[in-house]
């Protein structure tokens, strides 16, 4: 408040400047507008349509009823033949007529024919001559049967003719007086409206000419006010800086006394404070030192339980696998080894760690999961099957019965080598263990346009043969449905199913994918080991084990497959219920079997036990 009481001068000044720059930028876009000529003001207003709106769909306008409705007649053109060969004419001809008026306008020698339509035609626009322009009355008829009735116009020494013709002119000179007339008014309305349009125009501008004086009037008052105001607000603010300026002067003085009374009396105040904080601080530090040792002293003994515990521990699980030394030295493993939960010390194709966690012995062959659980789902994909359509020669005909395929597939009494084989439509081949019939075959050839090598040769058109054969599987079963391949020559074909690549997670010698279809067998066994006298099965024994398993369906998306146990001369109790293996299966990618580590020790650091799966 006191800042405003000081310089309220000021603070009119500045918002009597501010109004002034508003009121000069406010005439400058006066006089801009004013003197503009914008585009709205040089257009010229609408006129209304002078024509009269026609329906499209009025019958007027549709050839074929109108056709229909004319009273003359075409007579039909028998077709022209030459040597027996149909030679046409393009020309059609049509009935004409001499024009009445043409005689009498350009003198009685001269003849105008016209088409007979615009003596019959009914439009108003039509019904006159296309030469003179005069209106055309209908002629009279008359019927000849002896000339196969056709009809002549009868001109009785054109008497009545020139009668109608009379009337006709008189009508025609009556439209276009009418129409001059009409012409007439219609320019001089334009003409009173252009004079209107002219008249307001010259008055908007006089209007807009007196406005733009009266603003300039105006500011020139406002900018002379402003000026006066200006010099009035000059001597006011030199007046007021004045008396400010002494005022500051008195404050300032007083003010610096006022300080260093203050500084004299904030020395004093420091230095007891200072005092105090010292004597404060001392005795703070005592107290941390004492409680630092406190804190030592504790932690010393907590640090000696924890090694303690940690030895405890350690001597429980020497190797630090996750198993104890007991539970070690009971199946048989070693207790210094961390790798050893990794073997399969009994060779049924599972960890002893997975053995343990699912309840059964790692020492005991006979004793483990059901062996699909080492199944697992590399993919699922439909297979290159094992044969190739080569070539087709249709032996230059339309016949596709003459058409002799060509086949090539590896040949197993050839130890695998490609071997040819030709086949007709109707003959079977065994493509991947199943016969299959040659159903149609069909002979496809594209061109593709190609940039020559050579620059100046220009473009290249090669021929691409894309003929396929299509095959149909043959089967006994009637309720079967059969399968369906379609091969495209020189192209590698694939199944129409989708086969899943299975692995046996179990197997540490050899990892190989073994792909099934629907109805395919699948054989698991036990594998041998080093211990034989120590309760290792013989070949025999691990026969007894064998398990093969069938599969029954595939779902591609889900990665999941369906089994069942058909294993030969097993008890339906013994055998495995529902068996669904889904991605890489029962048993965890870090609990697969591995090779044994000779020599190993530990090492200070074991292989961690992952987390259960459900």
């Amino acid at each position: 408040m006191d800042f405003i009481k000081r310089h309220y001068e000021k603070v009119i000044l500045l918002g009597l400047f501010l109004i002034f720059i508003g009121l000069m930028f406010l005439v400058q876009s006066v006089i801009s507008s004013t003197q503009e000529v914008k585009e709205s003001d040089l257009r010229l207003p609408p006129r209304q349509p002078d024509y009269v709106n026609e329906d499209e769909k009025d019958p007027k306008f549709n050839t074929e009823t109108r056709w229909m409705n004319s009273n003359f007649k075409w007579n039909s053109i028998p077709a022209l033949t030459v040597n027996g060969e149909p030679n046409n004419d393009l020309v059609s001809p049509f009935q004409m007529a001499a024009c009445p008026h043409c005689s009498k306008l350009r003198g009685k020698r001269y003849t105008m024919l016209i088409p007979m339509a615009h003596f019959n035609s009914k439009d108003e626009k039509f019904n006159r001559c296309p030469e003179c322009g005069v209106k055309l009355l209908a002629p009279l008829m008359i019927n000849i049967p002896e000339l196969e009735r056709e009809f002549f116009i009868i001109d009785n020494d054109r008497m009545l003719l020139e009668t109608h013709a009379e009337a006709l002119y008189k009508e025609e000179d009556e439209r276009i007086k009418q129409e001059e007339e009409r012409v007439k008014q219609e320019e001089e309305r334009k003409k009173q409206l252009e004079d209107e349009r002219i008249r307001q125009e010259e008055e908007r501008i006089r209007q807009e000419e007196e406005e733009r004086n009266t603003l300039e009037k105006i500011a020139s008052d406002l900018w002379q006010e402003t000026i006066e105001e200006d010099n009035r607000l000059t001597e006011i603010s030199t007046k007021l800086h004045q008396e400010e300026e002494a005022q500051v002067t008195y404050e300032f003085t007083r003010l610096t006394e006022i300080s260093a009374k203050l500084h004299q009396e904030e020395e004093t105040q420091t230095l007891y404070e200072f005092t105090r904080l010292t004597e404060i601080s001392a005795k703070l530090h005592q107290e941390a030192i004492d409680e630092t040792n406190r804190m030592q002293d504790i932690f010393a003994k907590v640090h000696q339980e924890e090694a303690e515990k940690q030895r405890a521990e350690d001597e429980k699980d020497r190797d630090d696998d996750g198993l104890p030394n007991d539970e070690e030295t009971k199946y048989g493993m070693n207790p210094d080894d961390p790798n050893d939960i990794r073997y399969d010390n009994d060779g049924d194709g599972f960890t002893n760690l997975f053995e343990i966690q699912n309840g059964f012995r790692p020492d005991d062959p006979k004793d483990h999961p059901p062996l699909w659980w080492r199944l697992q789902i590399k993919a699922i994909r439909r297979i290159e099957l094992p044969i190739k359509f080569m070539a087709l020669n249709d032996n230059a005909s339309s016949d596709k019965s003459t058409w002799l395929l060509q086949f090539n597939y590896p040949d197993p009494r050839r130890k695998g080598r490609m071997t040819s084989a030709y086949r007709q439509i109707g003959n079977t081949l065994e493509i991947d263990g199943r016969p299959y019939r040659i159903e149609d075959v069909e002979r496809i050839v594209t061109e593709k346009e190609r940039a020559a090598g050579n620059l100046d040769e220009g473009t290249v058109i090669d021929k691409i043969d894309e003929s396929r054969v299509t095959m149909v599987e043959v089967v006994k079963d009637p309720a079967a449905v059969p399968d369906k391949l379609v091969m495209v020559i020189n192209k590698t074909a694939y199944s129409n199913d989708m086969r899943p690549a299975l692995v046996d997670g179990g197997n540490i010698r050899r990892k190989t994918e073994k792909v099934l279809k629907v109805g395919e067998n699948i054989t698991l066994g036990l594998f041998a080991t080093e211990n034989k006298q120590e309760g290792g099965l013989t070949s025999a024994q691990r026969k007894k084990e064998v398990r093969t398993y069938q599969l029954k369906s595939v779902d591609a998306e889900k990665l999941i497959i369906h089994m069942i146990d058909v294993t030969p001369g097993l008890e339906d109790d013994k055998k495995s219920g529902e068996i669904v293996i889904q991605g890489i299966g029962k048993v965890p990618a870090n609990l697969t079997p591995i090779k044994k580590v000779e020599n190993s020790n530990n090492n200070g650091g074991g292989v961690p036990i992952p987390a259960m799966r459900d």
